[in-house]
């Protein structure tokens, strides 16, 4: 006796392997759709606007620390020290580098710092243009202050 027909059947795991495929796909597919046709909602960001905080005017009387270098002999090495001063001119740069120059002229109280810059020198001008400071100083500045100047 003949079969009457064979059959090939397919195994239940590969046809449940490319049915889970076809769901996948079809899965994908329809999220691509859904997400291509709807309108992604515009990003709206303000500028964030920051405010200059008031400066005095030129004309008003400011306190501003500065800070003027000594030299000190510390055992046969040379040490610099900073010296902080109070100084209160009108709002303008020009003004406090002039004041702070001066002092720096005048010299050191301390006798065991000293400044490299020679007794006598004078400041004849000092201007400023674009963040650039000029300094002209009398002829006593080129006589030299000291070895280690």
């Amino acid at each position: 006796m003949e079969d009457p027909q064979k059959t090939r059947v397919i195994p239940v795991g590969i046809m449940a392997g490319i049915a889970a495929c076809l769901i996948a796909v079809g899965a994908g597919l329809s999220w691509w759709t859904l997400s291509s046709r709807s309108p992604k909602e515009p990003v709206v960001s303000s500028p964030t606007l920051t405010l200059p905080q008031p400066t005095p005017s030129p004309s008003e009387t400011v306190e501003k620390t500065l800070a003027i270098y000594w030299v000190e002999d510390k055992s046969g090495k040379l040490a610099i020290i900073s010296q902080p001063v109070q100084i209160q001119a009108q709002n303008d740069p020009t003004v406090f580098l002039n004041i702070a120059l001066d002092r720096l002229l005048a010299g050191v109280s301390d006798p065991n710092q000293f400044s490299e810059i020679p007794k006598g020198t004078k400041l004849l001008n000092l201007t400023t243009k674009n963040d650039e400071v000029y300094v002209d100083l009398s002829p006593e500045f080129t006589q030299g202050g000291g070895s280690a100047s």
